[in-house]
């Protein structure tokens, strides 16, 4: 990637303060106006009753014993998040709600920390300014635990006979969404809501094309890409080949390939499925058939017929419908899977979950009882509405059946749920992303060469292993 593993470091280290998460392509949300957005009190001193030191019991032994819920009257949980605007509005309205109704007397608040949540979870572990509830991607909250094991294990909570979760509600969640966030037997979160990357596509112009099916095969989107390429011919027209990281690791899994090492403890970039992945994406490229745009979010570039194809998370179609609008267009257009080398489609799964920090038993069930009301498919509906993300369990789709039918693109995104995979789970991956990120940009330089795709993972794989020795 023509600089040393250590300066590449240096900077990505520098980069985690300015994200250490997934975009997946979102395009940010309209701001709430002056009326809209609620009125925050400042920030109350928490007076911690114990030292910071206290440990969970023991997953085998009942949460409930030893703790009254006449113990959890008045008691004060504070719960940091990374959403503002419309995301922040929709949360602050169901924390009103709880604390209005709960049965307990327990007061939340939610504070937004925005694009700064990360670096201000981990300065403030093990003081007293900790929050007890926060809100991350699963690499952020593996990276908070490792920090000292301040990250609660849920298991014990989840398997309490009084305060848990039955197994028909941990059996509601997509199984792909209910087992991304524990590691080593240990759940550190359970999941607020997925995004999904998936594949726009014009429907209209691929039947003017002469395709009258969408690509059901890589080899399938490689003609369509090539067709809509020399219908143009103008270097634009095929696929839009964007740098975001999210989409890119899609394609790693569209040919059965991916980052983690099979053992779980590190990463693995020299493969051949990887190369192949590279191998395609630059020969697309090299033919004429992708194209980079200068634009970030080429939402106008596609509904202007400049793409066939173009990768962007699910948060993104309220976006490019409005770009079609804007560009006066009324074709016909969809959201499409990876198509998978051995046929079965695939998509890149990832969100936020809710994580406990270790505080008192009162507080950590508190917390707990908090959670698992904003859980409830009912309050899990509302902030989807408000996101556009996808829900994270199955009964929440009785709440959204009207949300569904006005938003039919959003119900396609939902139904590839099942076909989901993640990115890896380690505390690294934060950082160690960027490198993959680099990498894709050098094998979309002009001045690239297909030969040199083998010393470009063999680089990429040594960048990401030394980033994860660094920052496990």
């Amino acid at each position: 990637m023509k600089k040393s593993v250590m300066i590449w470091m240096m900077i990505s280290i520098a980069g985690v303060f300015l994200l250490a998460a997934c975009t997946g392509g979102n395009t940010p949300a309209p701001e709430l106006s002056a009326t809209q957005k609620p009125t925050r009190t400042p920030r109350p001193t928490r007076t911690p009753t114990v030292t910071v030191e206290i440990t969970v019991e023991p997953t085998n032994t009942p949460l409930s014993e030893g703790v009254d819920s006449l113990d959890l009257d008045r008691v004060e949980i504070e719960f940091w998040h990374p959403w503002t605007q419309n995301k922040e509005y929709a949360i602050l309205s169901l924390v009103n709600q709880f604390n209005a109704e709960n049965e307990y007397g327990i007061v939340v608040t939610a504070f937004s920390q925005g694009g700064d949540l990360y670096t201000n979870v981990r300065t403030a572990l093990g003081s007293e300014s900790a929050p007890n509830l926060v809100a991350g991607y699963n690499n952020q909250i593996q990276s908070w635990d490792n920090l000292g094991g301040a990250i609660v294990d849920l298991n014990a909570y989840i398997d309490d006979p009084q305060w848990g979760l039955d197994p028909a509600a941990q059996a509601d969640f997509y199984p792909v969404i209910w087992n991304q966030d524990t590691n080593a037997n240990k759940r550190l979160g359970l999941p607020v809501y997925r995004s999904t990357v998936v594949i726009f596509y014009n429907q209209s112009w691929a039947q003017e094309l002469g395709f009258e099916t969408p690509p059901q095969t890589l080899d399938e989107l490689r003609g369509q890409a090539c067709a809509a390429a020399a219908e143009n011919n103008d270097s634009t027209g095929g696929l839009i080949a964007t740098t975001d990281i999210s989409t890119n690791m899609s394609w790693l899994f569209a040919f059965e390939g991916g980052l983690l090492h099979p053992n779980g403890k590190q990463y693995q970039a020299v493969t051949p499925e990887n190369q192949a992945a590279f191998t395609y994406l630059y020969e697309l490229l090299e033919t004429g058939c992708a194209w980079v745009p200068g634009a970030y979010y080429p939402n106008q570039e596609f509904a202007t017929r400049k793409a066939l194809f173009y990768p962007s998370s699910v948060a993104g179609i309220p976006f490019q419908i409005r770009a079609f609008e804007q560009a006066d267009n009324f074709d016909q257009w969809t959201v499409l899977p990876f198509p998978g080398i051995s046929g079965e489609p695939v998509i890149n799964v990832y969100g936020h979950a809710y994580a406990m920090v270790e505080s008192t038993p009162e507080e950590q069930l508190a917390s707990w009882l908090f959670l698992k009301w904003m859980l409830q498919p009912e309050n899990q509906a509302k902030f989807i509405e408000a996101s556009g993300y996808l829900p994270v369990s199955q009964s929440s789709l009785v709440y959204l059946e009207s949300y569904a039918a006005e938003n039919s693109l959003w119900a396609q995104a939902l139904a590839l749920l099942p076909d989901g995979q993640i990115e890896p789970a380690l505390g690294s991956w934060g950082i160690a992303r960027y490198a993959f990120g680099d990498a894709v940009e050098e094998l979309f330089a002009p001045d690239f060469s297909s030969d040199q795709i083998p010393a470009l993972l063999d680089e990429l794989e040594e960048i990401l292993n030394e980033t994860h020795a660094h920052n496990p």
